[in-house]
């Protein structure tokens, strides 16, 4: 799955993360939301094919023709793993959800690349889910830090994640079509020279 190998390369990784954005948008505009984004769910082909899997715990977005028939009993589970997940899935509110969740995903599945940790690991469950309320972590470059070591990406990288795991599902990107868009004006250096001319 992706990033068995740590320090994969970063054009390789955008790469990778860029076709599971852009798939989660196309499930989006149809009014589905696949709730477990992290990596052990993205899989890579022998032909460098990128696969999202376990659609299993998916749920559908309001506009959807079907939404009416959802259970409410199902609106009302814990789904998901709690390691990658965004504050607002982990209080149990269906309402709560939106595409922007599947984003927070992205983020965690990208802040797993950059640290070979996921955001909130380890412990009890309730702990955990506790932790992922608070929607407090470690920024990347700390993790490697509290190592001795220099955090080995460029600081965009790191801060595209971390707008992706903002708490507030306002500050994120809106849909993965952006935070595939980010990936990309990064990887052309584009991002860089709006930094560069910003400073200018």
């Amino acid at each position: 799955y992706l990033l068995e190998n740590p320090l994969i390369e970063v054009h390789k990784l955008c790469h990778i993360l860029r076709q599971v954005a852009l798939t989660l948008e196309h499930a989006h505009i149809r009014g589905v939301l696949h709730r477990d984004i992290k990596p052990q769910n993205i899989l890579l082909g022998a032909e460098g094919e990128v696969y999202l899997t376990d659609w299993g715990v998916c749920t559908l977005l309001p506009f959807h023709p079907d939404y009416h028939l959802l259970n409410p009993q199902l609106k009302k589970a814990l789904v998901g793993t709690p390691s990658y997940m965004p504050p607002e899935q982990s209080y149990v509110d269906h309402s709560l959800l939106s595409i922007r969740t599947d984003v927070y995903g992205l983020g965690a599945s990208l802040y797993f690349a950059l640290t070979t940790k996921p955001p909130y690991p380890g412990g009890k469950l309730s702990q955990v889910i506790e932790r992922v309320k608070t929607g407090l972590f470690r920024a990347p470059h700390e993790i490697w830090e509290a190592k001795g070591e220099d955090f080995p990406y460029p600081q965009i990288l790191e801060e595209i994640c971390l707008k992706a795991l903002s708490k507030d599902p306002n500050l994120r990107y809106q849909s993965a079509r952006e935070f595939a868009e980010a990936l990309e004006q990064f990887s052309t250096g584009a991002l860089e020279q709006e930094r560069l001319q910003e400073s200018a």
